[in-house]
């Protein structure tokens, strides 16, 4: 999602990034494949893990907002864009990547690959906890992933 342009009650409104968004297809292309992919499926599997427990009532995408900010890191509630008007995501995580994130190289230290793992690792952290409304990490979850033999 990106910025709409627009505030609510004081707050940012994002909207869904559309396929015409030039950032749209390198996006998808660099965070839908790898390591980055799998830990998409780790958190769609949370999702279906939590469902089954009652703990939520419905599944959530992991919304991911293409912004200006300077800090990388997994914020929790935003106000979404939606065909019907805006819709209040209160107790909902997203990430919150400067949008030049994506021309980075994937292979520097601190790039995408490394940083959106670990920001998925601390909203599943969270979630399964039940504890954290605001996530600021005590502990340090990062991700790690080696050769397989």
């Amino acid at each position: 999602m990106v910025p709409s342009g627009e505030r609510y009650e004081g707050s940012e409104v994002f909207k869904k990034m559309e396929r015409t968004d030039p950032d749209y297809f390198k996006a998808y292309n660099q965070l839908m494949r790898g390591f980055m992919a799998e830990s998409f499926f780790l958190y769609d599997l949370v999702q279906n893990y939590l469902v089954h427990q009652g703990k939520i009532s419905k599944k959530e995408p992991l919304y991911i907002a293409f912004t200006h900010n300077e800090i990388y890191q997994a914020r929790k509630g935003f106000l979404l864009r939606m065909e019907d008007g805006i819709t209040k995501k209160d107790g909902i995580y997203y990430i919150d990547f400067n949008r030049d994130i994506l021309d980075d190289n994937p292979a520097k230290a601190g790039s995408y690959t490394q940083v959106l793992p670990e920001e998925i690792g601390r909203i599943i952290l969270s979630q399964l906890s039940g504890k954290v409304n605001q996530i600021v990490p005590k502990e340090h979850y990062f991700c790690t992933q080696t050769d397989r033999a």
